[in-house]
């Protein structure tokens, strides 16, 4: 007997696209007031704008991720695992080199 776990796995990415969404887009909405109560101005605000972007991102692997474990695909998960730190390092040195300094750093 073959249990179809499609409704599932739907709802669970639908969820996690809401959460992300409604997260991101008040952080990015109040970027400004929170730079400036954080950071002390409104100079670094770009630094919450890629914390959005990397919550949506971090969501959804994390979604993806628990799928996969699920249904059983290690082969999957283990390259997940590994490419995971692969593009965040390239994004670290791209984020360095492009004038971020620390921050890049951190934030890749």
């Amino acid at each position: 007997m073959d249990i179809d776990y499609r409704p599932l796995v739907v709802a669970s990415i639908l969820i996690r696209a809401v959460l992300t969404t409604a997260y991101s887009v008040i952080l990015v909405a109040l970027a400004d007031q929170i730079a400036l109560l954080l950071l002390g101005s409104v100079s670094n605000v770009e630094l919450l704008y890629l914390a959005a972007i990397g919550i949506t991102f971090t969501g959804f692997s994390v979604t993806f991720n628990s799928v996969l474990i699920g249904l059983n695909r290690m082969p999957v998960i283990c390259l997940s695992y590994i490419l995971s730190p692969l593009v965040g390092c390239s994004l670290s040195v791209l984020l360095v080199l492009k004038g971020w300094g620390v921050a890049g750093y951190v934030l890749g």
